[in-house]
């Protein structure tokens, strides 16, 4: 009986999240539509390199509440290949007690002042609780900024705050804070 009702909070929980794309992809539409101009001349701000980045992070995981404040460890891959600067990534985080987060999602540089620029990101992806913080749902999603010096060799230093939560998924949706530093390797190939 409890399978049953494990397999009807994850299909309502898929219905949910096929939803919220929907909802996202109506707004992109209307965005593209109505600020295609915005855009474009934020096209002049978004970074246009054509390195992948392949970055490692150690910080701090849930750093506003002390209840379940650990130590994270990080590494993402980020891809060059872009839709209007919008860029794909993969991660996975793993916490001292044993808590992980695999996850995929976008991000968009920008660069107000070179070198120093912030990223905006987003993801979603899977989190096992381990002995750790418990989100309240496996599907957690993402959204963070980063802010990071570029050296001329195209390597970065930086940090990054993000906020991990379930959306309202499941029945609890504590969601965490996180804060982070990094340093990103360039992954350059030849055409």
């Amino acid at each position: 009986m409890e399978d049953i009702i494990n397999i009807k909070s994850f299909i309502q929980a898929f219905k949910n999240v096929l939803y919220l794309l929907k909802i996202t992809l109506v707004a992109l539409n209307f965005i593209m539509k109505k600020f295609w101009f915005i855009l474009f001349s934020l096209g002049t701000l978004v970074s246009q390199e054509k390195v992948d980045l392949l970055s490692f992070g150690a910080g701090v995981f849930n750093i506003r509440k002390e209840k379940n404040r650990t130590s994270e460890y990080r590494v993402e891959y980020k891809f060059h290949q872009n839709l209007w600067g919008v860029k794909p990534f993969l991660g996975f985080l793993i916490t001292a007690r044993s808590s992980n987060y695999t996850y995929v999602g976008v991000y968009i540089d920008i660069y107000p002042k070179k070198p120093l620029f912030f990223s905006l990101n987003l993801a979603a992806g899977y989190y096992n609780k381990g002995n750790g913080k418990d989100l309240g749902f496996p599907l957690e999603f993402r959204s963070g900024i980063e802010l990071t010096y570029k050296f001329k060799s195209l390597k970065r230093i930086g940090a990054h705050f993000y906020h991990i939560s379930n959306a309202s998924l499941g029945d609890k949706n504590s969601g965490t804070e996180c804060l982070d530093f990094f340093i990103s390797f360039p992954i350059r190939y030849k055409n």
